[in-house]
């Protein structure tokens, strides 16, 4: 399965898959609590400013896609959002962890992810438990589609001491044919996070 994801729809996913896991007793969410998670300040990079109808349209498409579901409760006039990766994807919570940083936070080390990923439920544990996780996502699927986890070249000043240490969604993108350049988070997502560029222009 190739999954292409716009930065919206990655923020989204990422958010969701994250309060999940964290306030399993807030989830899932209405699309004021959705858009509060999208546009937090803590634990995202980079800052967005999404509104409601946004998330609504955003949620449309990765409906349609199955890769999310709106719910109707019983009792609640709200309709409420939550993701299926784990049933499209095939993703264990410990992976669904690793993913949502990533998804959330770009390029990280192994450490970074490890420490990040210590307050989901049912996330990897310790360094060798992301290592594990990584080296799963970073296989390619049993369908042909792409990993979804590549790791990058060592960033001067990072401790990890063995390179590749730092690793980066693909999100299951078809390969492009070149980088572009974009301003997150409308333009589609053509690549993998580059960490080397400025805030103002990423590469994707």
């Amino acid at each position: 399965m190739t999954v292409i994801l716009s930065g919206p729809e990655a923020r989204i996913l990422g958010s969701l898959v994250e309060k999940a896991a964290t306030t399993p007793d807030n989830y899932p969410l209405s699309t004021n609590a959705l858009r509060a998670a999208c546009n937090q300040i803590s634990n995202r990079e980079p800052v967005v400013d999404y509104d409601d109808r946004l998330i609504d349209a955003v949620m449309l498409d990765l409906r349609q896609r199955g890769l999310a579901r709106t719910v109707h409760q019983a009792g609640s006039r709200v309709s409420k959002h939550r993701h299926v990766l784990h049933e499209a994807l095939g993703l264990a919570p410990d992976a669904l962890a690793v993913l949502a940083v990533l998804l959330l936070r770009g390029p990280q080390t192994v450490a970074e992810l490890t420490s990040r990923t210590e307050r989901y439920a049912g996330g990897p544990v310790g360094a060798a438990g992301v290592e594990a996780v990584i080296g799963r996502l970073a296989t390619p699927g049993a369908d042909g589609g792409l990993p979804l986890v590549a790791r990058l070249p060592r960033r001067v000043g990072e401790r990890e001491p063995a390179p590749p240490t730092s690793c980066t969604t693909r999100r299951r993108l078809r390969p492009a044919p070149g980088p572009c350049w974009a301003t997150p988070p409308t333009a589609p997502w053509c690549r993998s996070w580059r960490a080397d560029t400025p805030p103002t222009r990423r590469r994707w």
